[in-house]
């Protein structure tokens, strides 16, 4: 897929550089609107995604909800429980499940396009997309396996008796994956599907997300930043849940009692945000402007729980609260004509 670009007022632009909108009378830099070629487009435009298992993991709900918090639709599944969530820059919704067809791409406007039933045993923990509509997926049969923009598997690779618990693509096609196998807790995977290192912890990979620049950042006790070569550039140990990349290079995380971190790109802590109802975060995700959105645990299910996930601002004020029918689960966010990869911002 080909750099998005916008227009400054006298050239086309990427958009890793600051954007300039047009204000009704001269340019100015920062977020507003943008050209696309052929009309004005809102760059605020944008929307959260939120999968949620039930309590019975007998079914899951998918939400779509506006950039001020209003539902747009909500999709009902009978199937276990949604694992992982991602969104392409078209809208395109996919998720990770604990069913047979463990991966699916669900259209803008809440519609199943296709299911892919590749692996076997409890299905899919995590699921990325890459920029050239090609889907990956982690799996708890021991498996990382590439899928056609169409739902057909290309490759498969294979840890036999392992879990793989999250996956990652970045730029160039190279895939990132955490498991079970303390040995070779953090994989990279050739755009063909073989191994090009693999990073020894002392814990398993839970969480894995790659940057503009390949640098990939990892959970695993604490949370590694690692460079595409596969070398140790930093340790945080304050939190590393649900790492994400937001503007800039910063780092997002959860650590315990509730809190979640922004890092600077140089490992060091630039503040911290604490949920005043729960003791842990069980995903976030933010947005190009700095936004987050995470989902805390609520609780043993109880006819009292409420089930919700909240969007905070940069600076870490809370803005809205969105309540979901039950469940928590795992969050994602379309920022519309920026594209969904940190390469794009």
């Amino acid at each position: 897929m080909a750099q998005l670009k916008y227009w400054n007022g006298s050239a086309w632009v990427d958009y890793k550089k600051k954007p300039k909108y047009w204000n009704g009378s001269q340019w100015v830099s920062g977020i507003g609107k943008v050209w696309n070629g052929s009309a004005w487009v809102d760059l605020l435009s944008y929307y959260s995604y939120f999968g949620s298992w039930a309590s019975t993991y007998s079914y899951s709900n998918l939400y779509k909800v506006s950039s001020t918090g209003s539902q747009v639709w909500q999709v009902r599944w009978t199937f276990q429980g949604i694992r992982d969530v991602k969104v392409d820059p078209n809208g395109y919704i996919y998720t990770a499940s604990g069913d047979g067809a463990a991966v699916r791409k669900i259209s803008p406007s809440g519609s199943l396009v296709w299911r892919f039933v590749g692996s076997t045993g409890y299905g899919a923990n995590g699921v990325a997309v890459g920029s050239d509509g090609y889907v990956y997926s982690a799996n708890s049969d021991g498996t990382v396996r590439k899928i056609t923009p169409n739902g057909g598997q290309v490759w498969c690779f294979t840890d036999p008796d392992r879990t793989f618990y999250a996956v990652a693509v970045d730029i160039n096609n190279y895939v990132y994956a955490g498991c079970s196998n303390y040995t070779k807790a953090i994989r990279k995977i050739s755009p063909s599907g073989g191994e090009v290192w693999a990073l020894s912890r002392s814990s398993f990979g839970s969480d894995v997300v790659v940057d503009a620049q390949g640098n990939v950042y990892c959970s695993s006790g604490s949370l590694y930043k690692v460079s595409s070569s596969g070398s140790v550039l930093w340790e945080f140990t304050n939190a590393s849940g649900s790492p994400t990349v937001g503007p800039g290079g910063y780092v997002y995380a959860s650590g315990s009692s509730g809190l979640i971190a922004k890092i600077s790109p140089s490992g060091s802590q630039v503040w911290g945000y604490t949920d005043p109802n729960s003791s842990s975060v069980i995903s976030l995700t933010v947005d190009p402007y700095g936004y987050i959105y995470y989902c805390p645990y609520a609780g043993a299910p109880s006819s009292s729980t409420v089930y919700c996930y909240y969007k905070i601002s940069p600076s870490g004020v809370r803005l809205w609260t969105f309540v979901v029918a039950e469940g928590e689960g795992y969050v994602a966010v379309d920022p519309g004509v920026l594209g969904a990869f940190p390469s794009y911002w």
